[in-house]
């Protein structure tokens, strides 16, 4: 019979190309190219070694309702992946993993081509069997530590993060340093990431022992030739078992017979239906069943304590020595904003205008970009009570989400104070609302003024006289003279520059024409034009939660019109 040429190689291979290219469109998406439409990254990751079960912990532990967390993508990878493994095993590992498909790689063209004789035999196959329980432990490991943070706090020694980084030059150095052992290792022992410290092949492995089709050997066309043994990947003794259940088999069907057994139809995956089956209460099956229940009950244990979905950043006012810019009520206040997915929620708390405490308390980021983030952007907003802090390079839209949603608890803030300063207010602040009003109502008839004066094409003086008759306390005597002119001023990171038109002695139009801020940024303090133009003055306030931007263009209106002054 001839043997079939396995196709697996072939899959494995383009599920890697289509991993490294997921990763490198979302490193561009980050900068503002790449293809929106293409896979999300999200998938690659959902699924990978440690990610893959911090997404599955965070799955159940959110607080958001079914519909929510049904709308996620993490539900439609969780549920193929489960349901694949349910009757079929993990096929994922076998034929999709593509940390799998680089360990098979160094195995078959580095270590069976240089160094074949030495694989054989390499490690003694008792102390294989203990050091296979060691993922079991990974696995427990990684659940705690997400169940602590709710982050993957692990995510700088996932070596398939640095694989698939490597390609963007984005890496922890310890998750290289790992790399770079695996792949050492892999030259002389099949997979062992797979075989040792994969929590994620350790979470599907617990499904073969129930699968719904297995790998089945036929005992009476079974020659004893132990082929299908020596071609597992994984090291399972085939040959001694009637129907495979252990929670080690990745479901490659290396062992089936087309490939490895001289006798046809003698090993293949088929249903099980009628096939009795001896109830081996071995070591092996009970303590992965042992782990499963332990695993449940940490989830449980962390749902019911609410340890779920929230990263807390605390300053305290003893540590924290700025103070926010403007007037902000004490008490806790919710945002949202949207990162690089939608849903980023935050709740921050307010204590003497200063933020104190900061928590992520809901996301659907994409794990394996947002975590440096999470860690870094919150507590720069904390150290330097400001919303105009750089993003983190290669999650700047997770950053931009956090800082988006801070914005939209702190104008809560704003808000709040002012109703509660309104349903208090005295004799005085009622004063200074009428003095308001009245300066808005100058700022507004005066500009009725001078679009009126333009119309009419009257002299350059008449504007002006008419714009200082209408609100003196606002407008200099200056005359300017028509024309555009430039002026810049620091922002928060760099120059920006402004181009201001003057027509008929007042501010037509003030334009920026050079900066290098950061866009949410400077789109908020384009707002201030508004405020000069209307007002014929730089005497205005900046824009909060773009303060540094918004007094640049106020700065550098001052110098342009310094130059048209006569």
């Amino acid at each position: 019979m001839k043997k079939k040429r396995s196709k697996r190689p072939i899959i494995q291979l383009i599920m890697f190309i289509i991993a490294v290219g997921v990763t490198i469109n979302h490193s561009l998406l980050e900068s503002g190219k790449g293809i929106s439409w293409l896979f999300s990254s999200g998938y690659i990751h959902y699924v990978c070694p440690i990610c893959g079960v911090t997404t599955i912990y965070q799955f159940f532990a959110s607080g958001a309702d079914l519909i929510t967390k049904l709308q996620n993508p993490v539900a439609i990878v969780l549920g193929l992946s489960v349901s694949v493994a349910i009757f079929f095993g993990p096929l994922f590992c076998g034929w999709i993993c593509p940390f799998g498909a680089f360990q098979d790689f160094m195995a078959k063209v580095v270590g069976n081509r240089f160094i074949k004789e030495k694989r054989e035999g390499f490690i003694n196959r008792k102390f294989d069997s203990s050091m296979r329980w060691l993922r079991y432990v990974s696995l427990l490991v990684v659940i705690y530590f997400t169940a602590k943070s709710s982050v993957a706090v692990l995510e700088s020694i996932n070596p398939y993060h640095a694989l698939l980084n490597l390609f963007i030059g984005e890496f922890a150095v310890i998750g290289l340093v790992i790399l770079v052992l695996i792949a050492l290792l892999s030259t002389f022992i099949n997979r062992p990431w797979c075989k040792y410290l994969c929590p994620y092949g350790a979470f599907l492995g617990i499904f073969n022992i129930f699968r719904v089709k297995a790998i089945v050997r036929e005992p009476s066309t079974c020659v004893g030739c132990k082929m299908c043994d020596k071609s597992c990947p994984m090291n399972i003794e085939v040959s001694k078992e009637r129907v495979v259940r252990n929670h080690q088999c990745i479901s490659c069907m290396e062992c089936t017979s087309h490939r490895a057994c001289p006798k046809g139809d003698t090993v293949k995956m088929k249903g099980t239906k009628g096939i009795v089956e001896k109830v081996k209460l071995s070591p092996v099956n009970v303590s992965a069943f042992a782990v499963a229940m332990v695993s449940l009950a940490v989830i449980s244990a962390s749902i019911s304590f609410g340890q779920t979905e929230t990263t807390s950043f605390a300053g305290g006012s003893a540590n924290v020595t700025a103070e926010l810019e403007g007037d902000y009520s004490s008490g806790t206040y919710t945002g949202q904003g949207t990162g690089f997915n939608t849903g980023l929620m935050v709740e921050i708390t307010i204590d003497d205008n200063q933020i104190v405490d900061l928590e992520i308390t809901d996301h659907n980021e994409t794990i394996g970009y947002y975590e440096t983030a999470f860690e870094e952007v919150p507590s720069s907003i904390i150290s330097y009570q400001s919303t105009d802090v750089d993003g983190v390079a290669g999650a700047t839209r997770s950053s931009e989400g956090i800082i988006e949603a801070v914005n939209d608890a702190l104008e809560k803030a704003e808000t709040s104070d002012g109703i509660q300063e309104t349903a208090l207010e005295s004799e005085d602040t009622k004063e200074v609302e009428d003095i308001d009003f009245v300066k808005e109502a100058e700022a507004a008839e005066k500009t009725e003024t001078v679009e009126k004066t333009e119309v009419e094409d009257q002299d350059s003086r008449v504007v002006e006289a008419s714009v200082i008759e209408k609100n003196e306390t606002v407008e200099s005597s200056y005359e300017y003279i028509d024309g555009s002119y430039t002026g810049s001023a620091t922002g928060y990171k760099s120059q920006v520059t402004v181009e201001v038109t003057v027509e008929n002695s007042a501010i037509t139009s003030v334009e920026v024409i050079e900066e290098d801020e950061t866009i949410k940024f400077m789109n908020k303090a384009l707002a201030v034009i508004d405020d000069i133009i209307s007002t014929q003055s730089t005497e205005v306030d900046g824009v909060a939660g773009a303060t540094y931007s918004s007094n640049a263009i106020i700065s550098g209106t001052e110098e342009a019109l310094a130059d048209a002054m006569q």
